[in-house]
């Protein structure tokens, strides 16, 4: 539940607000499924939040080695804008 609550909290909204929206909402699901674990006694519920997080981290894998074959994020230095990143959409 600790991890849970410290993934939520690690999120930037102003960055991605879409995905920080999906993300919270896979959050409190899991977060929530883990109470009712504790509450309970349900390993079973437990394991289906861990498989929930396997997947997701598998996601963020594949998502880091997409953008590694994409151009790299850089800096305007005349405009000091940043160029955007390319976005990623998770599906639970």
């Amino acid at each position: 539940e600790q991890i849970i609550a410290e993934l939520m909290g690690a999120l930037k909204p102003e960055v991605a607000p879409e995905l920080v929206l999906n993300l919270t909402r896979l959050y409190e699901f899991m977060y929530s499924h883990l109470v009712k674990a504790h509450d309970e006694k349900s390993e079973e519920k437990i394991e289906q939040v861990l498989s929930l997080l396997r997947d997701l981290r598998q996601t963020w894998v594949d998502a880091i080695e997409k953008a590694k074959d994409e151009e790299p994020y850089q800096a305007d230095t005349q405009t000091t804008e940043a160029k955007p990143r390319p976005s990623f959409t998770l599906q639970a």
